[in-house]
């Protein structure tokens, strides 16, 4: 029996997209802020918009469902890395797995198991992949347990930090946010630096201000490395830190939205005021950066968008989209279902009847 769940019936409820970008162009577009972050001035870019992404810079891939192992439901994570990708299947919290495919979409299998042992998770909310090919899975607020290459299982750290993402620095230190909730000694910042049994050695991103913490929107914090730069960004923060390999911050981009900024003084209780987020333009990680080129989702008044940003030259592509990013190959958003149900791009009959019965998942990632 099939039991991969299409992607039409999670979106049934999901809120009806509206608004549309403002457009301008001008000449400059950025300048250095009295903290020192460097400041773009979203509005005055040089802006393409796109209604979708060109489908022929992709290759779309079928996901197998004839592995139980593999069945998915949501693709909460996807990471393309030495030919596998690996992808984080996060539909409910008693139900998170690991999922591995080859690059043409055969199942391989599952990294890890649920249960209380100390080789088993009770439930996965990130990963992140080695250099070497090793796999480290996080169980929120109880541990990371470590993989080889091969998925065989190596170890575990305790943590006890209360975190929305990690990953491991090629020293052993890891870089850790920190979720709004957490009332531990590190809960001043939203970003820390750890040694690798989780001490935190220093505070990188305070945290903000004015968020209530009972009521912290949790938004994704992610960070996507490339060339030894890892990129986050924090809940409804527009400023982008970009971490070196030694988990020292080398820059901070700040994007201005103008009159849409998200004002400080109405980010508290936003269970309570959802209106409030029909009004803003934020950053829903992750970001992805590369040599002056800035990919992120952004979130304007509950319209979702890609952008590509060249800030250098001062200039940005939007392309039309109904979900955050969920990972990034070549620098370019990898397409889910999520984003097929959006209408960004289309298939053959067969395989949207594929799609249809519940068959298959389909993944597009940058040639």
């Amino acid at each position: 029996m099939k039991s991969i769940i299409s992607l039409r019936s999670l979106y049934a409820g999901v809120f009806s997209l509206a608004a549309v970008l403002g457009i301008q162009s001008c000449g400059n577009s950025s300048s250095a802020a009295d903290d020192g972050n460097e400041v773009i001035v979203f509005d005055d870019l040089d802006i393409e918009a796109h209604d979708q992404l060109n489908l022929e810079d992709y290759d779309i891939i079928l996901l197998s469902s004839d592995n139980e192992d593999c069945l998915l439901r949501r693709n909460s994570k996807t990471i393309v890395h030495d030919g596998r990708i690996y992808i984080l299947d996060g539909l409910r919290a008693t139900e998170t797995k690991l999922a591995v495919f080859d690059l043409q979409g055969n199942a391989i299998g599952s990294i890890g198991s649920r249960g209380q042992g100390p080789e088993e998770y009770a439930r996965l909310s990130d990963f992140f992949i080695l250099d070497d090919g090793s796999v480290n899975i996080y169980d929120p607020g109880v541990k990371i347990l470590k993989y080889d290459s091969e998925g065989n299982y190596t170890g575990s750290t305790p943590i006890e930090i209360q975190n929305k993402a990690i990953t491991q620095l090629p020293n052993g230190n890891f870089l850790v946010s920190v979720a709004l909730w957490d009332v531990s000694s590190a809960s001043p910042y939203s970003l820390v630096l750890t040694d690798p049994s989780f001490n935190v050695i220093e505070g990188l991103v305070h945290r903000p201000e004015n968020f209530d913490t009972e009521y912290g929107s949790g938004s994704s914090h992610m960070y996507a490395n490339n060339n030894g730069q890892y990129a986050f960004n924090g809940d409804f923060s527009n400023d982008i830190h970009i971490i070196n390999s030694e988990g020292k911050p080398e820059r901070v981009i700040t994007i201005d939205f103008g009159a849409l900024n998200f004002p400080d003084d109405e980010k508290v209780n936003l269970y309570d005021h959802e209106d409030r987020l029909l009004k803003y333009r934020y950053i829903a990680g992750p970001v992805f950066y590369e040599e002056g080129h800035l990919w992120f989702s952004l979130v304007d008044r509950m319209s979702y968008k890609w952008v590509h940003m060249d800030i250098d030259n001062k200039a940005a592509h939007i392309y039309d989209a109904n979900s955050i990013i969920k990972g990034y190959h070549n620098g370019y958003p990898i397409i889910t279902n999520e984003n097929y149900e959006a209408g960004d791009f289309t298939v053959s009959d067969s395989l949207e009847q594929k799609i249809e019965d519940g068959d298959y998942h389909i993944l597009a990632i940058h040639k």
